[in-house]
């Protein structure tokens, strides 16, 4: 689960942890023969909630269709908490009832290594189990990559985003 609920300050998206299935750290590279994974942790220090209910007329105190979720945080290396990069992330309320959001371009950096972008749908209140998302699009290193990113649901990190890129190219 990645982090607090939406309606405060939302935590999580992007919370791009990419977990190291079979212990790669985040300065491994991927092969052309195995995947590689990459886990990350998204401390949520830098997001921003934007209420669009006083242009829509919704006056919900739980928030609005159309209502958004935009950040820039650091990513830390599950393993060692150094800093390897940065997670910027725009999501947007698609569903009051169900806290649903969506995601449609979040891109990390991995310093150094270039850029991993995917799209999310993603539920922001506890009790919800995270899916996995596709990476659409990468840069440097991870130029023409493909894969998969998640949330482990057995996560213990609770300041923000925990999430496994898994790079199968």
């Amino acid at each position: 689960m990645r982090g607090p609920l939406i309606g405060t300050a939302l935590v999580v998206t992007a919370a791009v942890v990419l977990v190291a299935c079979g212990g790669a750290s985040p300065s491994a590279s991927p092969s052309a023969s195995q995947p590689s994974t990459i886990h990350v942790l998204e401390p949520a220090t830098n997001v921003t909630t934007v209420s669009v209910g006083s242009l829509t007329g919704c006056t919900s105190t739980t928030g609005c269709q159309g209502g958004y979720v935009l950040g820039d945080d650091p990513l830390l290396d599950a393993t060692t908490r150094r800093e390897v990069g940065r997670l910027l992330f725009e999501c947007f309320r698609v569903d009051v009832g169900s806290t649903l959001f969506h995601c449609p371009g979040n891109t990390i950096e991995l310093t150094g290594r270039g850029r991993i972008v995917y799209a999310e749908d993603v539920q922001f209140a506890p009790g919800h189990t995270q899916g996995t998302w596709p990476i659409t699009g990468g840069t440097d290193e991870f130029a023409g990559a493909s894969g998969t990113v998640m949330s482990p649901t057995d996560s213990t990190y609770k300041d923000g985003g925990d999430f496994v890129i898994t790079i199968t190219r």
